[in-house]
């Protein structure tokens, strides 16, 4: 299959936002860890559970926006910043899994975007493989109001101490709003001139994709029978490439993580 082709304006804007944040040079909101950040538009916090008798951890970012305010999922949509989540300086403590909540659409200005205009608690997994493991976690987000500001901050929890009543129940609630996962596969393939992901026996109200780096993809709609998402963004050339689709309908949210080979 050949090389899917870009939306050139949208290219522009998340290249321009990237262009920002590196000029800008935007360092950690501390040099010392913290397990929390307030910034304009919203508290960012870090909670976590210490290590389960396999080293099992449970940690969660919670996002407390204020009013007006709005943040990104995986694919921002048609503007926006996504996030990234690194724990890579933590110690004893490695292979971080994120598992957002069912993200909403809403418009900025002539655009439409996928996140979160309320306050949002996103579930992370990791494995302790020390005695005494520090969870650090550095994210990189992009809090929108008017205009769209990234904030990089550097967020540390001993896992040796339990959360307090009210971050275990925020835990619990993050691991609670992640979606059910799909065992069905989806059938899923590029349209002829590769402008539209296409997803036959559409069900749901609403339907997400999100790809790895270099790819994005703007509101689905339903025709024929199936969802036909506009790629908004792609790499030039790809193998198999992990992507995540998740479908909504009222309260309910379903994922399923799916492979297409991607041949120029």
């Amino acid at each position: 299959m050949r090389a899917l082709r870009r939306n050139h304006a949208c290219v522009l804007g998340r290249t321009l936002l990237a262009a920002v944040t590196l000029l800008a040079g935007i360092p950690p909101a501390s040099a010392q860890f913290q397990d929390i950040y307030r910034t304009e538009g919203a508290t960012i916090r870090l909670l976590s559970e210490p290590p389960n008798e396999n080293g099992a951890i449970r940690a969660a970012l919670a996002i407390d926006l204020e009013p007006g305010w709005k943040t990104y999922w995986r694919d921002p949509g048609e503007s926006g910043l996504a996030p990234v989540l690194d724990i890579s300086a933590s110690q004893g403590v490695s292979g971080l899994t994120v598992d957002f909540p069912a993200p909403s659409r809403f418009r900025e200005g002539d655009n439409v975007s996928n996140g979160y205009d309320q306050p949002v608690v996103i579930a992370l997994s990791a494995h302790a493989d020390a005695t005494v493991p520090r969870l650090v976690l550095r994210a990189t987000l992009g809090l929108c109001r008017e205009i769209c500001v990234p904030v990089s901050v550097d967020l540390s929890r001993d896992l040796g101490l339990m959360p307090d009543l009210a971050d275990a129940n925020a835990i619990d609630r993050a691991f609670l709003s992640r979606p059910a996962h799909a065992d069905a596969p989806l059938d899923a393939h590029f349209d002829e001139d590769g402008s539209h992901l296409v997803i036959d026996g559409a069900q749901g109200s609403d339907f997400f994709v999100a790809g790895p780096a270099g790819w994005g993809f703007g509101p689905a709609r339903i025709e024929d029978g199936a969802w036909r998402v506009p790629v908004l963004a792609s790499p030039l050339t790809g193998d198999d490439d992990a992507f995540e689709a998740v479908s909504t309908r009222d309260d309910a949210a379903t994922a399923t993580r799916f492979d297409l080979r991607l041949r120029p």
